[in-house]
């Protein structure tokens, strides 16, 4: 059975029959080869709609004097039309490629600058909490002993090691460290700092 094809209103019905009786006998054939052929991610449906409206263009132009056989140039037709169809898909398709590398890039951009901030922020805090430990350190009454002790267990020595280095057993480094903390919790309590903001010392 033959498919329908919307093809412009026309006056001449010898053309319209002529038509007709070439896409039964070898017009549809000729599309389908082409599409199947050449028209790899076209929509196959709206291809076999336009190539056969450029095949009854073709048949109401063609005259014999043009030295070619009918059927050439109207195979000849019907492959320009795809070839249309198909750059203007690929225009399209590399716009659309465009836009969504600009999108992806801004995404991208903005997502870099946004963790930049984030780790400068990160950073800030980080340096915070060193400044106000030390502010704490210097400022929350410990005794020498008590800051020496909190000094070396920053550098990750043993309390075996910071016993014999202030000459004292290892119970008494953790009787010190205990005391050490505690002023240092009670003067960061006392300045009002939330362990997470942005410390100044000079606001204390």
């Amino acid at each position: 059975m033959m498919e329908t094809v919307a093809v412009p209103e026309v006056q001449n019905v010898c053309a319209d029959q002529e038509f007709n009786e070439y896409m039964e006998q070898e017009g549809s054939k000729m599309i389908w080869s082409l599409i199947h052929r050449y028209g790899k991610g076209v929509e196959k449906n709206d291809a076999f709609q336009e190539m056969s409206i450029a095949l009854w263009r073709a048949l109401g132009s063609y005259s014999p004097g043009r030295g070619v056989k009918k059927s050439t140039y109207v195979y000849q037709a019907i492959y320009n039309q795809l070839k249309m169809m198909l750059r203007e898909q690929g225009a399209a398709k590399r716009a659309f490629e465009k836009q969504a590398k600009s999108a992806e890039e801004q995404y991208n951009l903005r997502a870099r600058d946004e963790n930049m901030e984030d780790r400068i922020l990160e950073d800030l805090i980080l340096r915070s909490r060193s400044n106000a430990l030390h502010w704490a350190i210097r400022n929350g009454g410990l005794t020498e002993d008590e800051q020496k002790t909190v000094y070396m267990l920053l550098q990750d020595m043993l309390q075996k090691e910071i016993g014999e280095e202030l000459g004292c057993t290892q119970s008494h480094v953790s009787i010190l460290k205990k005391r050490a903390l505690k002023k240092i919790g009670k003067a960061l309590q006392d300045a009002q700092w939330d362990g997470s903001g942005i410390w100044d010392p000079e606001s204390m």
